[in-house]
C-alpha cells in the first residue's frame, strides 16, 4: 500500500512538472570575413551554423526555484583552409534556489540565491572572465551588502567551444566532438555595497585561476564604483590588479587592466551615448603584460587586451521598436611606447527583430592602422527561435 502511494505522488509530481517546462530551439547561422585590404573578400571567409536546445523546469510553485540546462550543435566552415569542424556543448546545466532566512544566517544574511552545475561567469571587469565552467555559487545579501562566493572547475569543458590557452588545442582532430579542456580551479569572491553614498556604488573582487597541469595560475582583485554624475550621465569605473606566472619556478609578475565608460541616456528614440577607455599594461617596468583568462580580441585587426590604450564613443538608437542601430569609432595606442598611436577602428552594427521569433543582424568594421593595410571586417547573421 506504501508502495502504491508513494508510486501515485511521484507521477503526481512528474506530470506537473511535465505541464510547467518550458522549452525553446534557436537555429542560427553567420557568415564573417576577416579580410586586409590587399586579400579578397572570400580569403576570410567563415561560416557557423548553430542548433541550440533548452528546457526550464520549475523546482517550486513560484518559479524561482528551477532547473535549466542549454545544449548545441555547431558546424564551422573557413573558406583560407577549405575546412569544417563540429562542436557538440553543453553550455549550460543548473539549478537555482532562492532562500529566505527570517532568523538571518549566521545572524547576518537575509536571503540568498544558490547556483549549482555549470553555468556562465563574468568577472566584475567584464573583461578578464567570461565563460561556462562547473561550480557552485553563492550570492549572499545583507542589508547593507551582497556578498558572492564561487568556486568551480574548468575540466569537464569541451576544448572545442572554449579555447583558452595554447596547449588546449594540442591532440584535437577534426571528428573529434568533444575534447576535455585543460584543468583549472576558478575561485571567485566579491563584496558589492550598493548606494554607499549619493547613489555610488562599490565593489570589491577576488578571482584566481589555477592550472592543475601546468602551474600557470592567476590572480585579479578588481575595484569597481558606478552610479550617476548628474541627471541622466553615469559612470563606471574599474581597475584590476593581476597576478600571474607561467611556471612555479617563475617568478610572479603583476599587471594592470583599468576601465572608464562615461554614459549618457538622452530622451531621443531611446539612444544612448557613451566615452569608453581601457588600458591594458605592457611589459615594462614594474608591469608585466596583461592577460585574461578568457580570450577575447579588441579590434578586427586582432589586437588583445595586452599592451593597449583604446578610447573612443560609442553610440546607440532605436528608431523603431523592432530596430536597433549601434555605432563606435575608437582609437589604438601602445601603452609601453609611450601611448603612440596605432590605429583607428570604426565598427557599425544593426539588429532587426523582424518577427517575435525572426531575427536578422549585421556589422561591418574597418581598423586604419597607422602604417600598413587596413582590416575588414563584414558579418550577416540569422537567427530563428521556436
Amino acid at each position: 500500500m506504501k508502495k502504491r502511494i508513494f508510486t501515485a505522488a511521484l507521477f503526481a509530481f512528474l506530470a506537473g512538472s511535465v505541464f510547467s517546462i518550458d522549452y525553446g530551439a534557436i537555429v542560427s547561422d553567420e557568415v564573417k570575413s576577416t579580410f586586409t585590404e590587399d586579400k579578397k573578400f572570400k580569403d576570410g571567409l567563415k561560416n557557423d551554423f548553430n542548433t541550440s536546445a533548452w528546457l526550464r523546469i520549475p523546482l517550486s510553485d513560484d518559479g524561482l526555484n528551477y532547473f535549466i540546462a542549454e545544449g548545441y550543435y555547431n558546424y564551422r566552415w573557413v573558406n583560407s583552409t577549405d575546412k569544417t569542424d563540429d562542436v557538440l556543448d553543453l553550455s549550460l546545466f543548473k539549478a537555482e534556489f532562492v532562500k529566505e532566512f527570517p532568523d538571518r544566517l549566521f545572524g547576518i544574511f537575509k536571503s540568498g540565491v544558490f547556483d549549482f552545475g555549470r553555468f556562465a561567469l563574468s568577472d566584475a571587469s567584464a573583461t578578464v572572465f567570461s565563460q561556462a565552467a562547473d561550480g557552485v555559487m553563492a550570492n549572499l545579501k545583507t542589508p547593507s551588502a551582497e556578498i558572492t562566493f564561487y568556486g568551480g572547475y574548468t575540466g569537464l569543458l569541451n576544448a572545442k567551444s572554449t579555447l583558452y590557452n595554447m596547449q588546449s588545442s594540442d591532440g584535437i582532430g577534426k571528428k573529434d566532438f568533444y575534447v576535455l579542456e585543460d584543468p583549472y580551479a576558478v575561485f571567485e569572491t566579491a563584496v558589492t555595497l550598493p548606494n554607499i553614498f549619493k547613489s555610488q556604488t562599490l565593489s570589491f573582487e577576488f578571482l584566481g585561476a589555477f592550472d592543475m597541469e601546468n602551474s600557470y595560475n592567476r590572480m585579479y582583485f578588481t575595484a569597481v564604483s558606478n552610479g550617476p554624475v548628474k541627471g541622466k550621465v553615469f559612470y563606471i569605473l574599474s581597475s584590476t590588479f593581476g597576478v600571474s606566472r607561467l611556471d612555479s619556478d617563475k617568478d610572479w609578475e603583476a599587471s594592470n587592466l583599468s576601465k572608464f565608460s562615461l554614459m549618457m541616456y538622452p530622451e531621443f528614440y531611446s539612444s544612448s551615448v557613451s566615452l569608453n577607455g581601457i588600458f591594458a599594461s605592457g611589459d615594462k617596468g614594474s608591469l608585466g603584460s596583461f592577460r585574461t583568462f578568457t580570450p577575447a580580441t579588441a579590434s578586427v585587426a586582432g589586437h588583445t587586451w595586452e599592451d593597449l590604450l583604446k578610447i573612443g564613443p560609442m553610440v546607440t538608437v532605436k528608431p523603431l521598436d523592432s530596430l536597433l542601430v549601434t555605432g563606435s569609432l575608437d582609437s589604438f595606442f601602445i601603452a609601453t611606447k609611450s601611448a603612440d598611436y596605432d590605429g583607428t577602428q570604426w565598427k557599425f552594427t544593426v539588429l532587426w527583430q523582424a518577427l517575435s521569433d525572426l531575427q536578422f543582424s549585421g556589422s561591418a568594421a574597418q581598423y586604419v592602422p597607422e602604417s600598413g593595410n587596413s582590416t575588414f571586417e563584414f558579418t550577416f547573421k540569422t537567427a530563428l527561435s521556436f
